[in-house]
């Protein structure tokens, strides 16, 4: 929990000797090595610097923390910043080599749904800004390079290039979660989230199903355990979803200030319904009546965050959780341990679901401290451990009320089964939804690059395409030819017998250029309005003479209205062999130079020229 993962540091003033001890480890003239996009790091421990920035000195500005010395950054030894309590902004900074001949994209991952403010920049080699982000989670959503729970900032290094990408990081009142730092190529990154997504949706669903288990058979039964553990439950989840920063990319989006306040009330809530729970589920108020006392005491205490919450008192809030939730946990486990020692078969359960607990929140601290090494089984040490603990809970809550309800078991088997239909529907569904999904995202790439009225690709895959041809070479087919294609008097003829006539003749004229265009390099677009384009190979241009006259032929024979003139299209056809250097542009201006010249000459034609060669009289 947030106020979980902020225990790690109650006193601020432990932040001094750390800082201290790390000026001292590092000499100034050790300086982080720069980072080749050929061989990621998987930490970035020694590949980052750190600069803090001085809490009464007022908020600097990129220029102010450059220019201070390199003496004043610090090489970073782990790549989780641990914070916590503390007013000071930070900055990092790394530099990144691409030594390929090809670009690279690159993802800086900040894997904390809970900062604040970040401000961070890409910078070129004279420090000049190329790209700046201003985020955060008391932002809102939409300022998020893209939709993702946490902080991720994509760029590109060009071949050859050397960039520097600095971060500043401030919090609104003085608390910080700790920062885990990671740089990951852009196919590495998305399939790590896809992984992560995928764990927490089980999560999620397992979490779900054992709530809704246990609010139906607190409803069915009327027992008020299950409906008191129902709610630890839904605290649980939603507490989760904040902490995690997915209630940030929902209903919370646009209101990033609740979003804050959820985190910090739902953690609240998590302690008041847990109290409750444990003091009917272990009947405390008969067997230990001193400690249920007690904990009635600290679960009123913590209606005090909560209303500091809604006052926006961030740091002050979490600064009153932490120790109460310490002082709640201890006297749970303290109770359930007693309690087990007499030989009550429910505290017995109850204490070993908080074993799984424990020890998940010893692993996960133990992260967030540098204690024991970053792993994927220690960063979700939290969700593994709490689901657990649910999963036995649950089973305790079973057992209880076999005992006290003999006569209700078939019921509970019935909802067990529900439980299974229900898990085996969502599965269903979810299944469903994705192939929907899939389907859905392959139609709109498709019709992103696909002309709507004649089916032929559109003129953004017509630029592309021509670029890529013009850096092929075919051995076959030695000649890259360009064809434009424009038909004549077509704004007459959509005049004279409308528009929808126009468009079943812009259909059929797309449905003759794919029949007589067919090998695999050969590509037909519509430009624009009655503007086709054709990028072909062939091996001369008699055979271009060929093709262009059968085109003509074909062309005069498509059916428009009884009372029109046959159609016929004006042709600039530019062509150059495999050796020549030319750009697309130069190949598209000299076809539509010729295209234009068939149309100032009466109409009805074809020009072919091969485009000249740099410093060669056009006229040649």
């Amino acid at each position: 929990m947030r106020n979980m993962s902020s225990m790690r540091t109650v006193i601020p003033a432990i932040r001094t000797p750390i800082l201290a001890w790390i000026l001292t480890a590092f000499v100034s003239s050790l300086n982080a090595e720069v980072i080749s996009t050929q061989a990621l790091p998987e930490r970035l421990s020694g590949e980052v610097e750190l600069l803090q920035e001085p809490e009464n000195s007022g908020p600097w500005s990129l220029t102010t923390a450059l220019s201070r010395p390199d003496s004043a950054w610090i090489p970073l030894t782990e790549s989780v910043l641990n914070f916590s309590f503390d007013s000071s902004a930070y900055w990092v900074r790394f530099k990144v080599h691409n030594p390929t001949a090809q670009p690279v994209r690159l993802i800086f991952d900040v894997a904390q749904p809970l900062q604040d403010y970040i401000d961070a920049w890409l910078l070129d080699n004279s420090n000049t800004p190329i790209q700046t982000w201003q985020t955060g989670d008391r932002l809102p959503a939409s300022q998020r390079p893209f939709v993702y729970r946490a902080f991720a900032f994509p760029f590109n290094v060009e071949p050859d290039q050397q960039i520097q990408f600095v971060a500043r990081f401030n919090t609104h009142d003085g608390l910080y979660d700790a920062l885990p730092l990671s740089l990951l190529d852009q196919p590495t990154f998305f399939k790590q989230k896809d992984q992560e997504s995928r764990w927490f949706g089980f999560y999620y669903g397992a979490i779900t199903i054992l709530l809704l288990y246990n609010l139906l058979v607190g409803v069915a039964n009327r027992e008020r355990d299950f409906l008191f553990y129902s709610v630890y439950l839904g605290c649980f989840v939603l507490w989760n979803l904040a902490f995690r920063g997915y209630l940030a990319l929902g209903p919370l989006a646009s209101a990033p200030i609740i979003n804050n306040m959820a985190t910090a009330i739902f953690g609240a809530g998590i302690f008041i319904s847990l109290t409750i729970f444990t003091r009917r589920f272990l009947a405390l108020n008969t067997r230990m009546p001193r400690a249920d006392g007690l904990l009635v005491i600290l679960a009123v205490a913590m209606v005090i965050p909560i209303v500091l919450a809604m006052l926006d008192y961030y740091a002050l809030v979490f600064s009153m959780i932490i120790p109460l939730a310490l002082l709640i946990m201890g006297i749970i486990l303290a109770v359930a341990t007693y309690l087990s020692w007499q030989g009550i078969r429910t505290a017995r359960i109850y204490l070993l679901a908080w074993v799984f607990l424990i020890i998940s929140a010893f692993a996960y601290y133990g992260r967030v401290l540098s204690l024991v090494p970053s792993t994927w089984l220690t960063e979700n040490a939290l969700n593994i451990g709490s689901l657990i603990e649910m999963l036995v809970l649950s089973l305790a809550m079973a057992d209880r009320i076999r005992a006290l309800k003999l006569e209700h078991l078939q019921d509970q088997a019935y909802l067990i089964t529900r439980e299974r239909e229900m898990n085996q529907e969502l599965k269903t569904q979810v299944d469903t939804k994705t192939r929907a999904l899939t389907l859905l995202v392959e139609r709109f790439e498709q019709e992103s690059i696909t002309d709507a009225l004649t089916g032929l690709k559109n003129r953004r895959t017509f630029e592309s395409t021509l670029e890529l041809s013009v850096r092929q070479k075919v051995r076959d087919n030695p000649l890259l030819c360009l064809a434009l294609i424009d038909l004549d008097y077509f704004k007459n003829f959509n005049d004279q017998f409308g528009h929808p006539a126009g468009d079943a003749l812009l259909q059929q004229l797309g449905s003759l250029l794919q029949r007589r265009f067919q090998r695999s390099d050969d590509h037909v677009f519509r430009i624009g309005g009655e503007e086709f384009g054709i990028v072909f190979r062939t091996e001369s241009t008699s055979a271009i003479n060929t093709i262009m006259h059968q085109f003509q032929t074909e062309l005069a024979t498509i059916a428009t209205q009884p009372e029109a003139d046959p159609v016929t299209a004006s042709v600039g056809i530019a062509y150059v062999p495999n050796e020549s250097m030319v750009t697309p542009n130069e190949l598209y201006e000299h076809a539509d130079a010729l295209l234009y010249q068939c149309k100032a000459e009466g109409r009805n034609q074809f020009r072919i020229q091969q485009l000249p060669k740099p410093n060669q009289d056009t006229a040649g």
